[in-house]
């Protein structure tokens, strides 16, 4: 699986919102997830499959009920990938504000 347009486009987006991506999986395997943590304590994550040449996005909270969960998801085509990030974004930002809380932005060292 490849990655390309999305590591593309990945950098500004990030710095743009304060994230981070992960790029390696636990057996080493090649994914791209955005972990996010709100003031709480409280988190969330953005992930992407690549699905016959289209690209999913998924996002998802880690409440502490699970009666509470959340999730986003959504297919888009690679050249609609900025609004794709912004939507998963998005759906992340609205938890956390329903729930009354903000975040602080990653800043890399």
């Amino acid at each position: 699986m490849s990655f390309e347009v999305l590591d593309a486009a990945l950098p500004e987006w990030l710095t743009r919102h304060g994230l981070h991506v992960l790029m390696k999986g636990r057996e080493g395997e090649d994914v791209r997830v955005v972990p996010i943590v709100d003031d709480a304590g409280d988190r969330y994550s953005i992930w992407f499959v690549q699905e016959a040449g289209l690209l999913a996005i998924y996002a998802e909270d880690y409440p502490v009920r699970w009666a509470d969960h959340q999730r986003w998801s959504q297919t888009f085509d690679p050249a609609d990938l900025p609004r794709g990030l912004e939507e998963a974004y998005y759906a992340v930002e609205t938890w956390i504000l329903v729930r009354e809380h903000t975040r602080t932005p990653y800043l890399a060292a």
